[in-house]
């Protein structure tokens, strides 16, 4: 008990004058105090009830602080077990986009902030650009680009460390261009902290936490931020690492096509004398495979001279160099056993004959054929009229088409080696991502794949010589007709010959297997089985049902009511006294569901175009008057957006064989798209011919807006629309051109565009004439 003066004990909370004040005291830290007082008595506080109140408040303090403990570690466990559920799909997803969403969502749910923004490094921009967040501003998702250093984001990818600012109307450090600037000021929040995201030493981009008032970042939540940054960062590795997995698939296709190949020409070698018209025949489908413009081998006789050449050089002309020796790149790579690789030949003339450079060719590679004797067989060239880059996975699979040609030379007369080819196949058999099952006509397995155990739930070491049908265990058709699929699979049995498909539907997996049957001949050409090519179409099938039942949906659900709503509207619209707003609002109700129906309609036809079920009558259409009525009814909207038309080529044009109802919509579908992506004022122009006597010709040509490059081969994909196509004309639903090509592909035509953004569009259709 301390005395107090005067001052202090005039304080209201002091005029009880008897009070003890204790301190809540947890291991060094005051926390806080307790006061008591005795108002009710007039007796004096003693020392020896001081002592219990001071245990008592020890007691509170330690059960505050240990109420604290428990709410920081509850905290925790929950940010543990958002960090937990990122981590996990992390680990069961490549859905770059869906998981960067998903980072967003947890950076709010952790931190309390506002708003979050991924920011991804553009190279063609030089500046960061918004790629994924949750409710920033249009105008900094559209328009902000920041370059390295400039504003908190900037610093936070050129430092490549965590920056922040309380408030960036007081902050002095921040440095923005003018046109930045004015952006911020006008849209930006006020506090945010910006994370890099960074995977094997490489800066993508940046995390940014935004809050719409002045914040204090706290050393937790910097470290939250950091460990969702780290979470992107894995994302685009997994995803960069599957994209490099399905480049190595492709790689091993091409490696496995290439091999193909080189068995059939192997296994005919051991029924023909005919040595050089196989090889030349494998040469050709290597050019094809691999994009060459030509392909020599250079056969070699025992000491290394020229023996003779097979192939095709890439023109006409006669051969560079003396056609009775070797040239000194082939000499070259006998000697060295090793590739040569000439991505610009004019920077090799020591190698290379000046007839190559007269004939365009830019690349050549060469690989050397050597033999299981190390013998130097050959020497295979490949020549490319463009420049070439030559990647490592490119030569490594050309290398290896070079020791497949040695095995193919030496398997000619020597039956022995067929061991080695038939090791060399079985490699390239299990290694292929497809599941392959080989069953004799017996209906036993002789061989099966470990992606075709995966798929089927077999151990492929363990099942050689089982039955086919012990297979089928566990498993049910996927349609309807379930018999008759296994029917089908079971008839492969009879008659091999024939083939097949289908597709099961495994009750343990969930899976759906899509299988294909060829049969398999032997070295003579008998028949000795046949092979199951099995692949996973789960997701496939997933879509496609989901794809079917929106549809079904639309056209069985929603085209009655959409029809007596335009019915009722169009009665509004009729009747009399209606005020001009009401009018309007009207007018634009009934606009809009006369989208809707359209929309339903094309549905409804592509539908029936994919499934069969459309009747098409073909019939002689003259596709001149019927190209003027479509003219006729679209006039109206010519004239509205002062467009100047012309068509050229009229009155030479024969019928064509076609639906005149389909056909129509073909021509209205191509002229209404000139019409509203062209710009008021524009030019259309519409040409009609006869190409060798049996085709016609029927473009149409606008000044529009053009479709970019990028856009041009999925134009006719069912729901595209080009990036550009937004700006004119938001009420699209991609699927006109869509149902345009279902129609033509109906109708034994082609349809196809020409067109390059910002200058114009051609839409050019093609059909057989009725004679």
């Amino acid at each position: 008990m301390l005395p107090l003066d005067r001052a202090r004990l005039d304080h209201a909370y002091l005029r009880s004058r008897r009070f003890v004040v204790a301190p809540l005291i947890v291991g060094e830290r005051v926390i806080g105090v307790v006061s008591a007082d005795n108002k009710p008595s007039r007796r004096p506080i003693s020392l020896q009830s001081v002592e219990p109140f001071s245990s008592l408040c020890q007691n509170l303090a330690t059960a505050l602080e240990e109420s604290r403990l428990y709410a920081e570690a509850r905290a925790r466990e929950q940010e543990a077990t958002r960090l937990y559920a990122v981590t996990r799909q992390l680990a069961t997803s490549l859905d770059r986009e869906r998981l960067l969403d998903v980072i967003a969502e947890q950076a709010i749910e952790l931190t309390g902030c506002d708003a979050v923004g991924i920011f991804f490094y553009d190279v063609t921009r030089g500046a960061l650009v918004f790629h994924r967040g949750l409710h920033l501003p249009a105008e900094l998702t559209r328009d902000l680009a920041l370059r390295p250093g400039e504003g908190i984001a900037g610093r936070a990818y050129q430092e490549r460390q965590p920056v922040w600012t309380r408030d960036r109307l007081t902050d002095p450090t921040l440095r923005h261009s003018p046109a930045t600037q004015r952006l911020v000021n006008a849209a930006a929040p006020r506090a945010y902290l910006a994370v890099p995201i960074i995977s094997r030493e490489v800066t993508y981009g940046v995390l940014v936490v935004y809050f719409f008032v002045p914040h204090d970042f706290t050393a937790r939540e910097v470290q939250l931020v950091s460990t969702l940054a780290d979470h992107a960062a894995l994302a685009l590795q997994n995803a960069r690492l599957f994209e490099e997995t399905q480049r190595r698939e492709r790689e091993a296709q091409t490696l496995s096509d290439g091999l193909v190949l080189l068995n059939q020409a192997a296994r005919a070698l051991h029924r023909t004398l005919e040595v050089d018209a196989m090889l030349d025949g494998a040469l050709k489908e290597l050019a094809r495979a691999f994009g060459a413009s030509g392909v020599l081998m250079h056969l070699l006789a025992e000491d290394g001279s020229l023996s003779r050449s097979l192939g095709h050089w890439v023109s006409d002309g006669q051969r560079p160099g003396d056609p009775g020796r070797l040239g000194a790149m082939s000499d070259y790579v006998r000697r060295t056993r090793s590739p040569l690789l000439l991505r610009d030949v004019t920077k090799h003339h020591d190698f290379v004959h000046p007839a190559n450079i007269a004939h365009g060719v830019r690349s050549i590679a060469a690989f050397p054929i050597v033999g299981q004797s190390e013998r130097v067989l050959g020497v295979l060239l490949l020549y490319y009229t463009s420049a070439q880059a030559f990647p490592d996975a490119e030569t490594r699979l050309l290398t290896s088409y070079a020791d497949q040609l040695a095995t193919a030379l030496e398997n000619a007369g020597l039956y022995e080696e067929t061991q080695t080819q038939r090791l060399r196949l079985a490699q390239i058999f299990d290694s292929t991502s497809d599941g392959i099952v080989l069953v004799s006509c017996a209906g036993e397995i002789q061989a099966a794949n470990r992606q075709a155990g995966e798929l089927l739930g077999f151990d492929a070491s363990a099942v050689i010589g089982t039955r086919l049908a012990e297979l089928r265990t566990g498993a049910r058709s996927v349609v309807p007709d379930y018999d008759r699929v296994f029917g089908d699979l079971a008839a492969l049995l009879e008659d091999p010959d024939r083939g097949g498909v289908g597709d099961l539907e495994l009750r343990r997996s969930g899976r759906t297997v899509h299988w294909t049957a060829q049969p398999t001949q032997d070295a003579s050409g008998e028949t000795i089985g046949f092979t199951l090519t099995l692949s996973d179409v789960t997701h496939e099938r997933q879509v496609s049902q989901m794809k079917t039942d929106f549809v079904s949906f639309v056209t069985h659900q929603l085209r009655t009511p959409l029809a007596g709503i335009k019915w009722m509207l169009e009665l509004a619209a009729q009747t009399p006294q209606v005020p001009a707003e009401a009018g309007s609002y009207v007018e634009d109700a009934r606009a809009a569901a006369e989208r809707l129906i359209g929309l339903v309609n094309d549905l409804l036809d592509i539908s029936r175009l994919e499934s069969g079920k459309l009747t098409v009558t073909l019939q002689p259409t003259n596709l001149e008057q019927l190209t003027q009525s479509v003219l006729d009814d679209l006039g109206a909207l010519i004239r509205e957006k002062g467009h100047r038309l012309s068509v050229t080529g009229a009155g030479g044009v024969p019928a064509v064989m076609a639906d005149r109802q389909l056909l129509q919509q073909v021509i209205v579908n191509l002229t209404s798209n000139a019409i509203k992506y062209t710009p008021a004022g524009g030019s259309i122009s519409i040409s009609l011919g006869v190409e060798d006597g049996r085709t016609a010709r029927w473009a149409i040509t606008d000044s529009g807006i053009g479709i970019p490059k990028a856009s041009l081969a999925r134009l006719f994909e069912k729901f595209y629309r080009a990036d550009n196509a937004h700006t004119v004309e938001t009420e699209g639903t991609g699927l006109g051109l869509y149902l345009v090509r279902l129609i033509i592909e109906k109708l034994a035509g082609q349809v196809w565009c020409e067109s390059e953004e910002g200058r114009g569009s051609t839409f050019i259709l093609a059909l057989p004439t009725s004679g």
